[in-house]
């Protein structure tokens, strides 16, 4: 006998394959496009920021004003929370497994320290939640990256920084109150107000529209800052990295989200952000800040390529 909660669940996972494939193709679109020349280094971070800073945005606001159910405000407290745990946790994990990294570079070291903190909450999972449950599903994740936005450039970025930088606790809140964080503020106060039903329609139509175009462009974007990475080098501690990363880590915290007895569809979205890979964002914050851009250019790579294979493993597991 065939349950249809089987058969739910098996075109879920169906669904979730077949993005894995769009984000691999799309990704291979980006890095050929970058070795026609196409593309420049410059051109990658200009259009990154144009995505994290603008469209990403529209993308929040429009989906807590149409989507936001307000009567469960209470249950999605919880998604911040989470946010912030899966980067303290990956911290945690990170300074325990630290002695056994093989290179004894200071940049190494903390950038490895960083990426086992810094889990990809941005583009990667916006993509894959947007394919499996649309604009519904991207608020649950909108209200998690709210913690994960403030672990991140506490926590993860807390690595990079050296004692002589001086960033003072107004620059860490600046970095905090990003776009998309004021983009899912007003987004959740015009809700509140009844929005859904008296914002205009076109506007969120044409900010949805727009959201949801720069989501191929920002796999394109991760195919072509691939380009030029070293494939062979630190690949012990890569290794390591990606075993914590995608094995260790799941293992860990996939237990205590069942043990949180959260509604399903809200346990569903904090599971895709659970098995992501390392963040995308790594480089950009250790030209910043200071850190080994080739380890974590390879980190990219060889996470975000493993997870293609993880993620439906631990997404048929635990869904």
């Amino acid at each position: 006998m065939v349950y249809a909660g089987d058969s739910a669940d098996r075109a879920m996972i169906t669904t979730l394959l077949l993005a894995l494939v769009e984000v691999f193709v799309l990704v291979a679109f980006g890095f050929f496009i970058r070795k026609l020349g196409y593309l420049e280094e410059a051109d990658i971070g200009k259009w990154s920021r144009v995505l994290i800073d603008f469209f990403f945005p529209l993308l929040s606001f429009q989906s807590f004003v149409r989507d936001l159910d307000t009567t469960r405000l209470i249950e999605l407290l919880p998604l911040p929370i989470i946010g912030f745990s899966f980067m303290a946790i990956g911290a945690l994990i990170g300074l325990i497994l630290l002695r056994f990294l093989k290179s004894k570079d200071p940049d190494v070291k903390k950038t490895f320290l960083h990426l086992c903190t810094a889990h990809n909450f941005g583009s990667l999972p916006l993509f894959i939640v947007s394919r499996l449950w649309g604009d519904e599903g991207l608020v649950k994740l909108f209200f998690l990256d709210i913690g994960s936005n403030i672990a991140f450039f506490t926590i993860a970025v807390g690595f990079l920084r050296s004692k002589t930088e001086g960033e003072t606790v107004r620059d860490t809140f600046k970095n905090i109150v990003t776009p998309n964080i004021a983009a899912i503020c007003a987004g959740l106060i015009v809700a509140l107000a009844g929005g859904g039903k008296w914002f205009p329609i076109y506007i969120l139509d044409i900010m949805k529209k727009a959201g949801q175009a720069s989501l191929p462009m920002a796999m394109m974007l991760i195919g072509a800052a691939l380009v030029g990475v070293p494939f062979r080098k630190d690949l012990r501690d890569i290794s390591l990295l990606s075993f914590i990363r995608l094995g260790l880590f799941p293992l860990l915290t996939i237990p205590i989200l069942l043990l949180l007895r959260l509604p399903s569809d809200i346990y569903r979205v904090a599971l895709i952000v659970c098995i992501m890979p390392v963040s995308m964002q790594a480089p950009l914050f250790i030209r910043r800040y200071g850190g080994s851009p080739d380890f974590a250019a390879s980190a990219i790579l060889y996470t975000t390529l493993i997870s293609l294979l993880s993620i439906p493993f631990w997404f048929a597991l635990f869904a």
